[in-house]
């Protein structure tokens, strides 16, 4: 084998088993997080609109909000405490099982101007006791094989996707 070659190797074998040490870690994190659902929100009401009118995913029609499947959304809020410069933000739930398919709810996220930080389709969210910039991080999609998790970016003020999580 060429010295090359055998260097090469090594390096994709310790990346591979450091990836999997950090999804180990991060499977550990996950059991001791609270995970909350559409029935843990409360109805947004009146406050829709400072809300959802700067998210693309939501029209307002002359009967209210519908989903990007023109189901009438009802959406409601819940509270993450990510930490950091972030404190505690608004998540925004609408349900249409129609419109989501199994995960049946859509998660978006958003900071204390309204700014969308995440949007992703789900059946519950997470915060995670792991941080990133000083936020902490965020997963979605329990119950599942896998958890998508996503890791605050402060350059570009909002949160990115970053590691799949094998729960099984």
């Amino acid at each position: 084998m060429k010295p090359g070659l055998t260097v090469s190797l090594t390096v994709a074998l310790v990346a591979l088993s450091t990836a999997d040490a950090r999804a180990a870690d991060y499977k550990g994190a996950l059991v001791h997080v609270h995970w909350l659902d559409s029935t843990k929100a409360k109805p947004l009401g009146a406050a829709a609109d400072s809300f959802l009118d700067g998210t693309p995913t939501f029209k307002k029609t002359a009967r209210g909000y519908v989903d990007e499947c023109g189901t009438p959304a009802k959406p409601k809020r819940l509270s993450l405490d990510l930490g950091g410069t972030l404190g505690t933000v608004p998540a925004i739930v609408i349900d249409d099982n129609g419109c989501y398919g199994a995960e049946g709810s859509q998660f978006t996220v958003f900071d204390s101007r309204h700014h969308v930080l995440l949007q992703d389709t789900a059946a519950s969210i997470g915060v995670l006791p792991t941080t990133h910039d000083g936020v902490r991080d965020i997963g979605t999609g329990i119950p599942g094989p896998t958890v998508p998790l996503f890791r605050w970016s402060t350059a570009d003020h909002a949160f990115k996707h970053f590691m799949d999580v094998n729960t099984y």
